[in-house]
């Protein structure tokens, strides 16, 4: 009887490994579609770039319904490697995600978000996609099978985010407008 509880709870924890779908995060194996630098002709390439990989419902339309998945250092050519990757809250087997690829330069911030915040940093993202026709996550077929790829991810530029001038700086200025105006009317 112990014997048959311990396979049964061995079981029952395989079984939920495959509960969860995956998906290949990288933009190179049945995708090739690089990443650009932000003068659109330099691919990306090496830990100086960083991409992460964000899910969401079917259908997703704004970042805020996207959740972090992953995240993948470049290695040449504007491809991320970052491996098979478990997509929380969608089953195996399904197409019901929608994903996103956002890119920053690792020297502007620790994350996307610190990174697009910050004037000057180098920044991109994908639209939002679905997965293309024939792919699902976890690959499909029978457990254990192939992660899906990331078919309907598109190549995109990085841009950069403006300097927006410190509030003091815009007082000083206005200060020195005014001044000029009074010393005119003298």
């Amino acid at each position: 009887m112990k014997k048959f509880a311990l396979i049964a709870v061995c079981a029952l924890a395989c079984a939920s490994s495959f509960a969860q779908g995956t998906i290949n995060f990288n933009n190179l194996t049945g995708v090739s579609q690089p990443v650009f630098d932000i003068d659109g002709t330099t691919k990306l390439a090496g830990a100086a770039f960083t991409a992460e990989l964000y899910a969401g419902p079917l259908g997703a339309t704004s970042d805020a319904q996207m959740t972090s998945v992953a995240t993948a250092p470049f290695k040449s050519g504007g491809f991320f490697l970052g491996g098979s990757q478990a997509v929380a809250g969608h089953a195996f087997g399904s197409s019901d995600v929608s994903f996103q690829v956002r890119v920053w330069r690792t020297s502007d911030g620790a994350s996307y978000a610190a990174a697009a915040a910050t004037g000057g940093a180098h920044v991109g993202e994908s639209s939002i996609f679905n997965l293309g026709a024939g792919s699902v996550l976890g690959g499909g077929g029978a457990p254990p099978a192939t992660p899906g790829n990331l078919l309907g991810f598109t190549s995109f530029n990085l841009s950069v985010v403006p300097v927006v001038p410190e509030p003091a700086t815009l007082a000083l200025g206005a200060l020195g407008v005014a001044a000029l105006l009074i010393r005119r009317k003298k």
